[in-house]
């Protein structure tokens, strides 16, 4: 492969580019509220949800909730949280391993 050559041009580059930061950041610890869904309390999370400001539709054994990423289907087994900025569905392995109960 040839070595790429810039075209000449008579702009000068004035602006200097500050370094990269790199950053640690350590989460703040935060209670949240879950509920694991079953077929015995689909309608039981979707009165929670609706109840504390969320969106929800309720589907054959799965509610559809409006996050702020767009809507999200949730299975049975699968964790509704209820976060800052809202609900959203998380993945009962991951929640576990991250998360513990108070």
């Amino acid at each position: 492969m040839e070595p790429f050559e810039l075209p000449e041009t008579d702009f000068e580059f004035t602006e200097t580019v500050e370094p990269l930061v790199i950053e640690l950041h350590r989460a703040k610890p935060v209670v949240r509220e879950s509920a694991v869904l079953s077929t015995d309390n689909l309608q039981q999370v979707a009165d929670w949800i609706t109840d504390n400001g969320g969106a929800v539709k309720v589907g054959a054994d799965q509610l559809i909730i409006q996050t702020l990423e767009g809507p999200f289907t949730v299975r049975v087994g699968d964790r509704v949280v209820r976060g800052a900025s809202g609900f959203r569905r998380e993945d009962p392995e991951i929640y576990v391993a991250e998360h513990e109960k108070v």
